[in-house]
């Protein structure tokens, strides 16, 4: 059976990114990508916490609440964002990034307003989220998945 990219479990929120160019080689001279990958992945390595660490800078730079974490949930899902509401998680698949963000269980029991408070803070920020992802590459749409559990992406109009 084949699959996808992972992401978190119940999450309100996913978006995707074409990462295929992480460990893509540059011309050191004009810094032109060149039609070469390095082969020893330590260069898509970096590349990826670069991306990363983009990430995480421009989504607490257009929502301060947010601050880094660094946790996991299962084996792929880096759960790498969080605030009062929500948990933000990355996860890798052969060049296809997930970020996928989901509100947190209610622990509240005298602030209930807290758990109603969540979904529409995650929805009405779910844009900026999902600008701050593009620092992973050019953004999909996942439009199907095969029996096989294949995923379908078409890379989204700008």
């Amino acid at each position: 059976m084949g699959r996808s990219v992972s992401r978190l479990r119940n999450a309100d929120e996913v978006f995707y990114y074409d990462a295929s160019w992480m460990g893509q080689l540059t011309d050191p001279e004009t810094g032109e990508y060149l039609d070469e990958w390095d082969e020893t992945g330590d260069q898509g390595r970096l590349d990826f916490e670069w991306a990363l660490e983009l990430f995480q800078d421009q989504a607490k730079e257009a929502l301060p609440s947010l601050f880094t974490c660094d946790r996991w949930e299962d084996l792929e899902n880096n759960i790498v964002l969080e605030n009062d509401f929500v948990e933000v998680a990355v996860s890798e698949y052969c060049g296809l990034v997930a970020v996928s963000a989901r509100t947190k269980e209610p622990y509240y029991s005298h602030d209930d307003y807290k758990a109603n408070l969540a979904p529409s803070w995650l929805k009405k920020v779910a844009g900026k989220l999902q600008k701050a992802g593009e620092a992973f590459g050019t953004g999909l749409n996942r439009i199907g998945t095969f029996s096989n559990g294949e995923a379908v992406y078409k890379r989204k109009v700008v």
